[in-house]
């Protein structure tokens, strides 16, 4: 139900983590000579019609492994599965194997895979984690040449001497594409614009420039705002407000436009308790209604989807606003929303449309034979024209 809610609003993606263990290496090998493939499973989250982003990741207590932590050196967990870290010359080649197994047995339905989890938190170094990822892509190349190999598992912050020193190893080098964990830089630090998301976008494009790589892939694998599980992971502004996180949707679709990132993975989804609930357990719908606080996503992607960011007007940080630019599908978009108080700002007329950022019509504070004034507030407007 909650992979239908997403396609509803536009979200076409699925990544196998902690939402699914399906791939994850106890899953699928839990004793040396036994092995499991969960195609039922991987089967009914196809039936929605999203890709997925397999998982390599994991380690059984049957392999190999150290029994101390190379940078703490405290004794790891008995059975922890959780983390990759200690890994072992001897658990390379059973590594290797399950992740080719993977590859080859879910090639066609998992073409793309994603090599552990944030591994800088796993206390392993960056030369460590070089070791592992090239075990496992050969792995992957054996069992589907033409999947795709996502590098780095997400490692975050972007911009921390880890990622910087992993790129530098040769990290990215039989990698398709490089990923992190935005999180607040893609989302909450967006609200005054994008150039926070971006900035940190031009410097991991520098570490892998650095390191031969100046067109690899970048994707953000794991961003948003609240879990509501047993514990509250991270924030939202104002204090978690639901129309605060719905107005920051829209606006972090918008920047991950304009950073120039291939693909973002909101986490996470959650269910719903009752009909309109605006509450931040994301994605669902109950009874045929869509929670309130992505509705703006969903309008967000309808728009910004297909087209290519131009600009952030001269004079809009000045104004108090955010006012981007996108072109695309034969139209152009003006994206504007306030930093603050409500500000007038006029547009030039020949608009198709004005578009509030739940999708309803806007009406302008004022018109004339040349402008059009719109009055706004920090909930998005988005003004469409025909381009040309």
């Amino acid at each position: 139900a909650i992979r239908q809610s997403c396609w509803k609003i536009g979200l076409r993606l699925d990544r196998l983590h902690d939402t699914g263990k399906e791939t994850k290496w106890p899953s699928v090998q839990p004793d040396k000579e036994t092995w499991r493939f969960d195609d039922d499973s991987i089967n009914a989250r196809l039936e929605t019609g999203h890709a997925l982003l397999g998982s390599i990741a994991g380690i059984p207590a049957w392999a190999p492994r150290a029994e101390k932590n190379p940078r703490t050196g405290k004794p790891f967990a008995k059975g922890n599965s959780r983390s990759n870290a200690g890994m072992t010359n001897e658990t390379f080649p059973c590594w290797e194997e399950y992740a080719r197994r993977c590859a080859e047995h879910w090639k066609g339905r998992i073409d793309q895979w994603e090599i552990t989890n944030e591994p800088n938190l796993s206390g392993m170094t960056p030369e460590d984690y070089v070791l592992l990822f090239n075990a496992a892509a050969r792995g992957i190349r054996k069992g589907n040449p033409d999947a795709t190999i996502v590098s780095l598992g997400g490692a975050s912050p972007p911009g921390t001497k880890w990622v910087k020193d992993a790129i530098a190893a040769q990290a990215l080098a039989h990698g398709d594409v490089m990923s992190f964990h935005g999180y607040g830089n893609t989302t909450w630090t967006c609200i005054p614009g994008p150039e926070s998301l971006a900035a940190s976008v031009r410097q991991l494009r520098g570490f892998a420039t650095a390191a031969g790589q100046p067109k690899i892939r970048m994707w953000d694998t794991e961003c948003g705002v609240e879990v509501q599980t047993f514990f509250r992971k991270f924030h939202v502004p104002h204090g978690g407000e639901p129309l605060a996180a719905a107005r920051m949707f829209a606006k972090s679709v918008a920047a991950v436009r304009a950073a120039g990132l291939e693909r973002v993975y909101y986490y996470s989804a959650a269910g719903t308790t009752h009909a309109g609930d605006s509450g931040l357990r994301c994605f669902s719908d109950f009874n045929g209604v869509m929670k309130a606080t992505v509705v703006p996503l969903a309008v967000a992607i309808s728009l910004l989807e297909g087209t290519d960011f131009v600009e952030r007007r001269k004079g809009s940080a000045e104004q108090g606003v955010v006012d981007l630019a996108f072109r695309g599908r034969g139209q152009r978009v003006r994206m504007l929303w306030s930093l603050s108080e409500d500000v007038a700002v006029t547009v030039p007329t020949g608009a198709t449309r004005l578009v509030s950022m739940w999708g309803r019509p806007v009406q302008p504070k004022n018109r004339t034979p040349d402008i059009i004034t719109l009055s706004l507030t920090d909930e998005p407007v988005y003004v469409l024209y025909p381009d040309g």
